[in-house]
């Protein structure tokens, strides 16, 4: 494989404490490009014209973007891919001549995920209706899934945008569950139950047996929402797969090389097991 030329890549979002690019893609560059970084940009949402100013100047080559910007960057973008124009949200940018490239490398990777496994849904319910949300209806789409509900907080709201209109879309309450024990797939595209936070889950009950049951959320592993759904009896899937298939089809969009996703992947559960294991140690052994 031939070497890439140096940059400086990294990680958009706010918070960051649950992140893993920065573990996979820190093991996997010195490889494809010797001498690269990639760093992590936890960056407030106030701050966020005067972070793509500065990184325009530093000439950062590219960059991955977690929660909650998938949307709100598109304004930086000067041109979208045309998942990216259709999802409405991008998950990876490219500065090319001193202008940003969207990109949604997530909803190729959810779909890889589901394909592997043999799974075509013919019935979901969809838990959010943010930017990991969009990628996973849209994948679902592209699968011919006949049937996707979607549960949002603000849903009369949702309910109105033009990228649900062919979708029920329903609120969080008490008949979730109901809606939740009729379908074949349950996504939950929150970041509910995500660490530092790892006791939440978006739904308690209404997992069943031979139902498959999957978290876009991969920190802490396994999560409480897969936990209880497997209890259930459901087949669990966790995101740490997606974020693997993601980050190289991001590589290659930053760099040109092609390195295997489950080499992401591996290096993503060697930094969640760094990061339990300093949680582990007493605080004096961590300052």
């Amino acid at each position: 494989m031939p070497n890439k030329p140096a940059a400086l890549f990294g990680v958009l979002g706010h918070p960051l404490a649950h992140t893993m690019s920065p573990a996979m893609f820190s093991e996997i560059l010195p490889s494809v490009a010797p001498g690269s970084a990639y760093l992590a940009w936890d960056i407030p949402p106030a701050e966020l014209d005067r972070f793509f100013n500065a990184a325009t100047v530093l000439h950062i080559a590219g960059l991955s973007v977690t929660i909650p910007y998938k949307q709100t960057i598109l304004r930086y973008l000067y041109h979208r891919s045309p998942a990216v124009a259709a999802i409405g949200a991008a998950n990876c940018l490219v500065l090319r001549e001193g202008l940003w490239h969207g990109h949604n490398t997530d909803a190729d990777a959810f779909r890889e995920s589901l394909k592997s496994r043999r799974i075509e849904p013919r019935s979901a319910l969809v838990l959010g209706a943010g930017g990991a949300a969009r990628a996973a209806i849209y994948a679902l789409e592209a699968m011919a899934c006949p049937s996707i509900t979607v549960a949002a907080r603000r849903a009369a709201t949702v309910a109105r945008e033009s990228y649900f209109a062919n979708h029920t879309v329903v609120p969080f309450d008490d008949q979730l569950t109901r809606l939740a024990e009729d379908v074949e797939l349950v996504v939950n595209a929150t970041p509910l139950g995500m660490y530092p936070n790892s006791e939440q889950s978006p739904l308690a009950t209404g997992f069943r047996t031979g139902q498959v049951a999957y978290d876009i959320v991969y920190n802490p592993r396994p999560t409480r929402f897969l936990t209880l759904a497997k209890e259930a009896g459901a087949i669990p899937i966790d995101g740490l797969e997606m974020l693997a298939r993601q980050a190289a089809i991001a590589l290659s969009l930053f760099t040109g090389a092609r390195v295997a996703w489950e080499k992401f992947l591996k290096a993503a559960e060697n930094g969640l097991r760094s990061q339990a294991a300093n949680e582990s140690q007493p605080t004096e052994k961590r300052l």
